[in-house]
């Protein structure tokens, strides 16, 4: 899980507490490609990953300690795309004093699980600048907005729109909840996906003839089914995609827990990459829902603690209830063909294609990549 520093609580809403464990602009979804493209090109071994740790400008770490954490982590992050320069962007962005300012040693305990899971150092800030703002949700100690922005940049959740959803929270105008309530929700609501005006609206017609908590329950439900027309479906306990709306009628009172311990369903667009529905809306604009529908639903797969490669079916058979935890710690494969040594890499068809980059680890590459042309 994350570490923090200060008192090191979390103090996360109730539905969030039991856990363990953002929407990208266009041109930054490009950028991240384009920086597994580079990767694929150079690879990312042992020996520089150590001199980027012992570096200054990295993360400082001592010689030996730099040579062990390079043999822990560098195939991990070769199977997940990561480079040195998405390494150092991510670094930059914990650590600048102008964007979430922690201290070294939370940088150091916390980089590798956000890094490997393709956290948009743009969205981080965007979370903690919205969470901690006396203009927004205040959130107090900064440790505890820190480690929010953190928890949801790692579940691909936007920064967008706190500040809307906390004055529908807390005005006099909206549901005008007290700050300390207000606060929660504003987390939950935003880790949930919630139609702001929705909310608001659910709201207001609803306490026309409910009393406040009934209207504010029927709000946050119909905010939530909602969201992009309702298409974007969790993961529950039994490894199923499910709408907002299904978890509700499952679950009765404690479906919105439910759907905020879940996993989000993917879908692999035409570059071959997976990406969330909110992502999809992000990339291909009004015609999104239809190439959505019309995407096929991606398998996704994350590395245990055992170092190997597992699906989220996987991962339930072994871990049973608790899998959902487990999987969300676990760091992110980037695509089918990642991790695919030379055999497993040729017995996958017309997806993948063999690049040798001198490292097995990222050498087999999705065929509709740029990369695939890069000579090596």
């Amino acid at each position: 899980g994350l570490k923090l520093e200060g008192d090191g609580q979390r103090r996360l809403s109730p539905s969030l507490a039991p856990q363990l464990p953002c929407v990208a602009a266009m041109a930054r979804l490009t950028a991240i490609l384009l920086a597994a493209i580079a990767g694929v090109a150079s690879g990312i071994t042992k020996e520089k990953l150590s001199d980027w740790l012992y570096s200054s400008k990295g993360l400082n770490v001592g010689r030996v300690d730099a040579d062990k954490i390079a043999n822990d982590e560098y195939m991990k992050l070769s199977s997940c795309r990561v480079t040195l320069d998405t390494l150092q962007a991510l670094k930059d962005t914990m650590y600048s004093t102008s964007k979430l300012d922690l201290s070294k040693q939370t940088v150091q305990a916390n980089i590798f699980q956000l890094v490997e899971q393709h956290v948009d150092p743009e969205n981080l800030v965007l979370l903690y600048t919205n969470f901690y703002s006396t203009s927004s949700a205040d959130l107090s100690p900064k440790s505890k907005a820190q480690g929010v922005a953190m928890e949801l940049a790692r579940k691909k959740v936007s920064g967008k729109d706190i500040p809307v959803l906390w004055k529908i929270l807390y005005s006099i105008s909206g549901v005008n909840l007290p700050k300390s309530e207000a606060q929660g929700w504003v987390v939950d609501l935003t880790a949930a996906g919630a139609n702001p005006q929705k909310l608001l609206d659910s709201y207001k017609d609803n306490f026309k003839r409910m009393d406040k908590a009934a209207a504010f329950k029927a709000a946050i439900a119909d905010s939530v089914d909602s969201n992009l027309y309702g298409l974007p479906t969790r993961y529950a306990k039994d490894v199923k995609p499910y709408v907002a709306k299904e978890f509700q009628t499952y679950y009765h009172d404690q479906w919105l827990v439910e759907w905020l311990a879940a996993p989000e369903e993917k879908r692999t667009a035409q570059d071959g990459h997976d990406y969330i529905a909110s992502e999809f809306q992000t990339y291909f604009g009004g015609s999104w829902n239809t190439k959505w529908a019309a995407s096929p639903v991606a398998e996704q797969k994350r590395i245990a603690a055992d170092g190997k490669t597992y699906t989220m079916q996987e991962f339930q058979a072994y871990y049973k209830d608790t899998w959902q935890q487990e999987f969300f710690k676990s760091a992110e494969i980037a695509d089918e063909c990642a991790f695919l040594n030379n055999t497993a890499c040729s017995a996958a068809g017309d997806k993948c294609i063999w690049k040798f980059t001198g490292d097995w680890t990222d050498s087999c590459i999705l065929k509709t990549s740029k990369a695939a042309d890069i000579v090596v």
